[in-house]
């Protein structure tokens, strides 16, 4: 790619409108010190001495397309809870469109909680619920995004198999997003990996790749990726 392709690239990307569609998180880490083991059992214990919280998982993908100059929406689901609304405070503050972000009082919004001890992480907590969504909620979510697809230059899905992406769901938007000509972008995991048939592109890693497909493909291997693909 030569340099004015990248500019051409770079002048592009603050008039594309992507939504990015997955597995929403929040990440929270708790920072302190340890100098003591508790008495209770042989566990260190951590002195707290700050906090932060960010937006994790699909969130996170979006906030590093939007930090290369892109207009991003957010779509997925959270729980009606306390860790829910911290997530929308922490998108808010960066100015994302979280109008496509649904709240369910049967989940629990997926946060990780890692605590560091002496800069190093000794625990990491995870909240969440990974059963797929229902039917009738998954044709709910459907019903209200589909007629907003016109809003978007193109679709990004992040699946981290946290249930919100299902087959109903996914093959839903592929075919809206196809007959829009919107391309489509996915990122996969091995629940629904053979469920995005007719995405524009397709990216597993090299790990999600012989997990789906039951090959050891080793690093470097063009020709097996090749053949495993053909």
């Amino acid at each position: 790619m030569t340099a004015a392709e990248i500019q051409k690239f770079a002048d592009a990307l603050p008039k594309l409108r992507v939504l990015v569609v997955g597995d929403l998180m929040l990440d929270r880490y708790l920072w302190g010190n340890v100098s003591r083991i508790s008495p209770e059992a042989p566990v260190p214990i951590v002195d707290i001495e700050k906090s932060e919280s960010r937006p994790g998982g699909a969130a996170n993908v979006a906030l590093n397309v939007s930090k290369l100059g892109a207009q991003v929406s957010l779509c997925g689901i959270i729980g009606e809870d306390d860790n829910g609304v911290l997530l929308i405070d922490r998108l808010q503050q960066r100015g994302f469109d979280h109008s496509l972000v649904f709240k369910n009082a049967d989940r629990v919004t997926t946060t990780k909680t890692r605590i560091i001890g002496n800069n190093q992480q000794i625990l990491r907590v995870d909240q969440e619920l990974r059963d797929e969504l229902g039917t009738k909620l998954s044709e709910e979510i459907l019903s209200k995004l589909l007629p907003r697809l016109n809003e978007f230059d193109a679709i990004i899905f992040e699946d981290y198999d946290k249930g919100f992406l299902n087959p109903a769901l996914i093959a839903g938007l592929i075919k809206a997003a196809n007959a829009a000509n919107i391309p489509t972008v996915v990122d996969p995991k091995f629940g629904n990996f053979m469920a995005y048939e007719g995405v524009t592109l397709f990216k597993p890693n090299l790990k999600e790749l012989n997990e789906a497909l039951n090959l050891r493909i080793k690093n470097g291997d063009i020709a097996g990726i090749q053949s495993a693909v053909a």
